[in-house]
């Protein structure tokens, strides 16, 4: 079918003004406050958006971190590795808090969802080797002993997590790892979300607080 003229001008001057841009990948919304998800929170695309800019935060940040040349010292290369890493614990922080708290299901649920993501990421970051090779090399000369004491406890953490095995025992380790997380997290809604009742004599109340028997009175 043939489109009216003006139509089919219209749509070649949008196919030529997007055809350069097409591959260029749109960077997440900025949230409202990047320290507490819960500002401005209305749905679960809401969290979605946060999570995610914190996530392409870390990214960034890893990915300027691998691109330094020349000496490693731990201001071009460890202060890049705690900000990369933080951006991933205030997004585990944060979730995992509206995961327990929050009022609405849906945003619970979002919440858990999205808690697994972010645990994937730090787990991959966790098994970076080339992250692990530029933390070992840093010129720690000039350094602190607390910050010589530091890095050498993120790299034993590194080698714990199976970060200097071969290729095949880092993706088994990262599939373990993600499994634990999704057990887990089904594990603690199980309990989070339980609300059964269970009947008891008053002699299996001895023992208890008072102010406990106090808050659990019999229904009818």
């Amino acid at each position: 079918m043939r489109l009216p003229g003006q139509i089919a001008v219209v749509f070649a001057m949008l196919a030529a003004t997007t055809r350069g841009t097409a591959q260029t990948p749109t960077p997440p919304a900025k949230p409202a406050d990047p320290l507490h998800a819960w500002v401005g929170l209305k749905t679960g695309s809401d969290l979605d958006v946060w999570v995610q800019q914190h996530i392409a935060e870390e990214k960034r940040l890893v990915t300027e971190l691998l691109a330094v040349k020349g000496k490693r010292t731990p201001e071009n290369t460890l202060e890049l590795y705690d900000q990369a890493h933080n951006h991933l614990a205030i997004a585990a922080n944060e979730t995992e808090v509206l995961l327990k708290v929050h009022p609405r299901a849906a945003i619970r649920d979002k919440a858990q969802a999205l808690d697994q993501v972010v645990s994937a990421e730090t787990t991959s970051l966790g098994l970076n080797h080339e992250v692990y090779d530029a933390l070992r090399v840093i010129d720690m000369t000039d350094a602190d002993a607390a910050t010589k004491h530091y890095v050498d406890r993120i790299l034993l953490e590194y080698r714990l997590g199976g970060v200097d095995k071969d290729a095949a025992t880092r993706e088994t380790v990262r599939k373990l790892t993600d499994q634990m997380t999704e057990i887990g997290l089904k594990f603690d809604r199980n309990i989070q979300d339980d609300v059964r009742k269970i009947t008891v004599t008053d002699a299996e109340l001895d023992g208890l607080p008072a102010d406990y028997i106090e808050r659990h009175k019999p229904a009818a």
